[in-house]
């Protein structure tokens, strides 16, 4: 049988993954009719979290565990504050991009507690989740991006 701490790491992990890929689907229907471009990144990022969920998946199933199939109760209130903070907002996208920069702020620190108490992770463990830790780095650095371009955009009264 598996090591409970392996379990309740990956766990954890798809549980964050879940709560990604529900706050990602709440921004795509929040976004305004012109801004296709961050729909379809938003789509994307969806479907690199479901991948990683896949690959998580797979290292619990085969001990018999069944991995988490629910969003965290965190990431159900992180939803309904994003929901107020969007609608309280004078500039809603570059809200939108702010909240989903916090969130994969949360995403790398998932990651990165995950790694610094390996406790009884394998070597081929460790690679997934550094693998994993680096897809999850490179989409915070861009989302992070666009949000500094969106804020600009504000800032100089490009955007309303």
């Amino acid at each position: 049988m598996g090591q409970p701490g392996n379990i309740e790491t990956f766990n954890d992990l798809i549980r964050a993954h879940r709560d990604r890929i529900s706050e990602y689907q709440n921004a795509t229907l929040r976004l305004r009719p012109q801004e296709s471009g961050l729909s379809s990144t938003f789509s994307e990022i969806i479907r690199e979290s479901e991948q990683c969920i896949a690959d998580l998946t797979a290292q619990i199933t085969p001990e018999g565990e069944v991995p988490a199939d629910r969003t965290s109760f965190e990431g159900t209130l992180y939803k309904i504050w994003i929901d107020l903070k969007l609608t309280l907002s004078a500039h809603p996208n570059y809200s939108l991009l702010d909240i989903c920069e916090k969130g994969e702020d949360a995403m790398v620190t998932c990651y990165r507690e995950a790694l610094t108490h390996p406790g009884t992770l394998t070597p081929d463990d460790i690679r997934l989740l550094e693998s994993q830790q680096e897809i999850v780095t490179k989409t915070h650095d861009m989302i992070k991006a666009k949000r500094d371009q969106y804020h600009e955009l504000v800032k100089n009264n490009q955007i309303i």
